[in-house]
């Protein structure tokens, strides 16, 4: 499948582009060279007015893991019983679940999204709610810090 990519502002520093005006051309996925004024495409897409850029990477987002189930415990909107009763406030119709987080995050241009804080003991629910996230990849960070006390008299 070969797309172009019309009046995009592109910013590609490898490239040295900072929002200047291009066309963009794929071919099978991957980006290719103009391939010259014959070329015939399966898509065309007026990008003017539009930034055209690599996929953002979040290196600090809390998106599973115990902090990320403690939050969502203290939103009772999201519980069964106080949805049955349609509350009607900002949050009433929130969703905060693995597979929305995906969806949200590529909506917003992220491709990749790190879980900063991962106790070893939440590993395996972290890597759980992380293989529900779709489009997105993930990875974590192990907190493994180890945290030393001193021994204060108190007199």
């Amino acid at each position: 499948m070969r797309i172009k990519l019309n009046n995009g502002s592109i910013y590609d520093p490898t490239q040295n582009l900072h929002g200047e005006t291009h066309d963009l051309f794929i071919q099978d996925g991957i980006i290719v060279a103009d391939p010259g004024p014959a070329a015939r495409f399966d898509a065309v897409y007026d990008l003017t007015g539009l930034t055209v850029m690599a996929g953002g990477i979040d290196i600090h987002s809390h998106i599973a893991g115990g902090n990320v189930n403690t939050a969502r415990l203290l939103l009772p909107e999201q519980h069964r019983n106080h949805m049955a009763r349609r509350l009607n406030h900002a949050f009433s119709t929130a969703k905060w679940f693995s597979t929305g987080t995906g969806y949200r995050y590529a909506r917003m241009g992220y491709t990749t999204v790190v879980e900063p804080a991962m106790l070893p003991v939440n590993a395996l629910d972290v890597h759980l709610q992380m293989a529900d996230i779709p489009i997105l990849d993930t990875a974590d960070f192990d907190y493994l810090k180890q945290v030393r006390f001193r021994n204060i008299a108190m007199l």
